[in-house]
Order: C-alpha cells, then structure tokens, then sequence
C-alpha cells in the first residue's frame, strides 16, 4: 500500500489517497480494517515491514511481551477486539503454543491473504509495487485499483512476485484479489487526498517526487503538513511550515504519532539531512557563476570566497577568506573518507603551498571556483590534474 505500519487509520488514509470509498459490503474477502477477523477463525501476522510482532500478556503496549513471531505467521483468534486506552485495537489469539494478544494493526485475515503465485491478480486499492518481498524495498512503480498483473510464482511472508507493464517486483498478498470483478476499477494515481495530515517520523522534504530530487530539509515526526492533492511515484505534494516540497506518503498520518506506538515494527528513517548536505545544496545555486579574483559574494567568487560565503551562510562560522588558513579549521578527513560538505584542498596549483580548495560533493566530485576561464564548476578528484595536486580534507560540521 502507499501508506503502512499505522493499522486502520493508513488504510483510511489510502482509500482516500486513491479517491476511492470501497464499503465493507463490496470489499468480499479484503482486508481493509483490522477489527473484523472472525472469532474462532485464522488470521495472519501482516502490515509489520519483515518485522517479528510482538505477542502480550495483556491488550494494551504496557503487557509483558510473551513472545515474537514472523511476518506472515498465521494464528488462530479466539477473542475481541478489545479497545486500548491509547486507542489501538487489541485481540487475543493463540500462536506457536502460546496465548496472549496482539494488535489489529499488524493482523488480517488469512481469507483476505492471497497466496497463490500463478495466473492473473487484480489490485483491490492503489498499490505500490516494490523491489522485494518488504516495504523497507525501493518502490518501483505505483498502480491504481483493479490494475492487472501476472502472478509470477513466488511468495514470501505474505508478499508475491508479480510482472506489470514491464516491471517485475513485488506486492502484498491482501491487496491482490483473483476475483475478476475487480478488474477496470481503475483510479488515477496523480490525484488523492488533499487536506492535513502528519508525519509518523522524521522525514525529507525535497523538491520532486522521487530519491532523486533534492532534499530541501527533514521535517520531524508529528509536523503539520497540508496535501494539495498530487500523488506521484508514491510521494505526495504538500506544504510545509518549512516550505513546499513532496513527502514520501510511508511516513504520513492522519493524526500524530504516538510514542508508545513507535516502539513497534515501522518504517525506517530516511537518511538524516546533515549539514554538510546544507552546504552542498547551498553552494549548486551558484553554479556557473563567473570566477573573480578575491570574490566572496553571489556574483562571483574565487574559490576561498565560494567556501568562506557557504560556511558562513550554512554553519554561521567565519573561515577566513584564506584558503591556507581555511585548511586550519575543522577535522582532517582521511582520503577516501570523504562526505557531503567536507573542504578539499589542493597544494601547489599557481603557487607553492595550500593554494585552492573547493567543497565535496559525492561520488568522487567537487564544487569549487576554479578559475578565470571557467567559473564556478563540479570537477572529480579523480582527475590526473586534481589528484596530483590533492592536499588533503577538512569536515566543519
């Protein structure tokens, strides 16, 4: 699903998402709300990301953990649900030898659990397919409801391997159905829902709607966001009290997270947007801009000039605008080492000594104002020309 680990309020979030309402009496053997297994039936352990859930002594995240079992265990459920004072929703089920409680929020059906591995499957909600068998995989493409794929032979702790327009990956069993009613339910996944919602952890804004684009802060977990309704690659546009950007929906809510809900199976962090990060980010604006002989200012830069301005914008140091003392400051990176927001400094380039530096990149690049004939540019370190002349790095934050 586009949104995950967050029980009945993701999924309602989801139907929404799509812009589709699917009420219990049309939903047959899906598993949309967790709070209507069958007494006396069979469920299974889902929703939990590869992670083991936790079975309790009591229905509330205060019992004693009894035991852990896997994703895509199947349990036998004698009672509930019952309500927690936090307002989760709790059954009493019997698994491994062993009877406790768990959450609704990581159970379903096992009716609704497809686990055949052959023929054709319809998608009964709007549905990410993902590079393997766990939401903690890359989503490769996002489909729409009563979208057809291929079943194409494999499963693995509730997830099966499907082809679809040209992708091969995976989807979880419970939205997947191999009732051809489903089929042509399609909705569109370039509109959803628009409205406030929350983050259910840290989480980067960037500037489009995929990995690719560029961070433009990490909002915290339970910031304020509004949707404007543009869902895309399984991001969703919104503004910020940071700014506007696009927020991967895994990490949004229809209400803040609660810290006692945290400690159970949910998605991981994106990398944190450090501020060396800042510092890259702040110095690719001036991209182009001419080379001038002791610049320190948008307009045009000497390369001492272009990393005193970024230091002092981003970090609120001033590092001279001395490329010899610039090497002074902060700690020595050694080679290899290197990440976003390091200085890199190079000795002997028209004079003798520490003579040029420029601010790290990633994958072996630099931005730096390199001189008269070219500006502001990205070089490698890897070049015959800077290799030779590499004197070492330095890291501010």
């Amino acid at each position: 699903m586009v949104l995950r680990g967050r029980g009945r309020a993701a999924r309602a979030v989801v139907s929404v998402l799509a812009g589709i309402a699917i009420t219990t009496a049309t939903m047959g053997n899906a598993v949309f709300a967790d709070t209507d297994l069958n007494i006396g039936g069979v469920g299974v352990i889902a929703y939990a990301n590869g992670d083991q859930v936790r079975l309790r002594t009591e229905p509330s995240y205060d019992g004693g953990v009894i035991d852990l079992f896997a994703e895509g265990s199947s349990l036998d459920v004698l009672d509930g649900p019952f309500a927690a004072d936090d307002g989760t929703w709790w059954y009493q089920v019997s698994i491994g030898g062993e009877t406790g409680y768990m959450v609704s929020d990581y159970l379903a059906s096992s009716s609704g659990l497809l686990t055949v591995t052959d023929g054709a499957a319809w998608t009964i909600d709007s549905l990410n397919v993902r590079g393997g068998p766990s939401t903690a995989d890359d989503v490769l493409t996002t489909l729409g409801s009563g979208a057809e794929v291929t079943l194409t032979g494999n499963y693995s702790n509730g997830w099966l391997s499907i082809y679809v327009d040209g992708v091969a990956g995976w989807v979880y069993g419970a939205f997947v159905t191999q009732d051809a009613g489903y089929a042509d339910r399609s909705v569109s996944s370039g509109s959803g829902y628009s409205g406030t919602m929350y983050t259910n952890d840290s989480v980067n804004l960037r500037t489009g709607p995929s990995l690719d684009h560029r961070v433009i802060t990490e909002l915290p977990a339970g910031e304020e966001v509004y949707l404007t309704g543009a869902v895309e690659n399984g991001f969703a546009e919104a503004s910020t009290g940071y700014g506007d950007g696009w927020i991967y929906t895994d990490y949004l809510s229809d209400s803040p997270p609660s810290s006692s809900r945290r400690s159970q199976p949910e998605p991981d962090p994106e990398p944190v947007y450090t501020a060396g990060q800042q510092m890259v980010d702040f110095a690719m604006q001036y991209l182009g801009q001419p080379y001038v002989w002791a610049g320190n200012q948008p307009g045009g830069f000497d390369c001492s000039g272009l990393t005193q301005y970024v230091a002092a914008n981003i970090l609120g140091v001033d590092i001279t605008h001395s490329t010899e003392l610039q090497y002074g400051y902060g700690n020595v990176v050694d080679y290899g080492n290197w990440q976003p927001g390091d200085l890199v400094f190079f000795a002997n380039t028209y004079a003798a000594g520490i003579t040029h530096v420029g601010i790290y990149i990633g994958d072996g690049t630099f931005i730096h104002a390199e001189n008269p004939g070219t500006g502001v540019v990205i070089s490698s370190l890897y070049d015959s020309y800077y290799s030779a002349h590499y004197a070492g790095a330095r890291r501010l934050s």
